[in-house]
């Protein structure tokens, strides 16, 4: 090193300040972006789209990429809305219409409004839509005996999930969900005695697992953690209840008492939002 008045070093001292300095002002940064996440996400793993592959923090708190399911993890590039759209009031019928958030792209997906196709709900993936519908049924103008579809979210591929095959006094399955993950449908089903139960199946109607025993148990919803589905059960003559189960079938509990007749839905943090009376 030379002498020059001592510069040289002054350079080397002064270097390897702005280096600690950038270093320390990076593990701020770091360390601000965990909390926010901890904030948001305060479970073991924040998983984000990757293709084929999930991002999660590990014991270190570092992303690492896993594999995965692509249809589980993927997130729409254009994430859309679908809704159902009825005619003179629904009695010419009901049909499911998706459209981008800014209200352009407007698509109606349903060939035929006397189907009555309705309850749509969009897989994590955004790949594909389940839905009830009369459509097939031999009752369809006599009765109204509902069914679960799966289509692609332009509306072609549709495939039959369930087939009621004995409605009795019941109106056969309704109110589809997708679990987080995209592996498996929470539908309600009346059976021939009216008795209304939740139960989950996987999208081609294998693998049905009953839930809950009802009665009038309707609506159900997935939480985003997986963990938990809420429902509304409304027994007949009595006021309709918020109500909570574990995708296993075990740990159901009431949470409200009396509710009004609405869609429920949950929030990214496990909250549940619901129509009071």
């Amino acid at each position: 090193m030379t002498a020059r008045d001592g510069r040289d070093d002054d350079v080397v001292l002064r270097r390897s300040w702005d280096e600690l300095h950038r270093d320390v002002v990076a593990r701020g940064r770091t360390l601000r972006r965990r909390r926010r996440v901890l904030t948001v996400a305060p479970a073991v793993a924040l998983v984000l789209a990757a293709g084929a592959g999930i991002l999660a923090l590990d014991g270190d708190d570092q992303l690492v990429e896993t594999r995965a399911d692509p249809v589980a993890t993927t997130i729409p590039a254009t994430p859309r809305i679908a809704f159902v759209r009825t005619f003179e009031g629904g009695a010419e019928g009901s049909a499911i219409f998706a459209i981008d958030l800014d209200g352009t792209d407007l698509a109606q997906l349903s060939v035929d409004p006397s189907w009555n196709d309705g309850s749509p709900s969009f897989s994590t993936d955004g790949e594909w839509i389940a839905f009830q519908s009369e459509r097939d049924n031999p009752l369809r103008g006599v009765k109204r005996v509902t069914d679960i579809y799966v289509m692609r979210a332009d509306g072609t591929d549709v495939r039959r999930v369930t087939t009621t095959t004995d409605a009795g006094k019941g109106n056969g399955v309704r109110h589809p969900a997708w679990s987080p993950d995209g592996s498996r449908l929470v539908v309600a089903r009346e059976d021939a005695s009216d008795n209304s139960q939740i139960l989950t199946l996987a999208p081609d109607g294998t693998d049905e697992r009953v839930l809950t025993a009802g009665p009038g148990d309707v609506g159900p919803v997935w939480s985003a953690d997986g963990e938990w589905i809420a429902f509304r059960r409304r027994p007949t003559g009595e006021p309709e209840a918020l109500w909570v189960v574990r995708p296993d079938g075990t740990d159901a509990r009431r949470v409200v008492a009396e509710i009004h007749d609405g869609p429920l839905a949950w929030t990214p943090d496990g909250r549940i939002t619901f129509v009071d009376t």
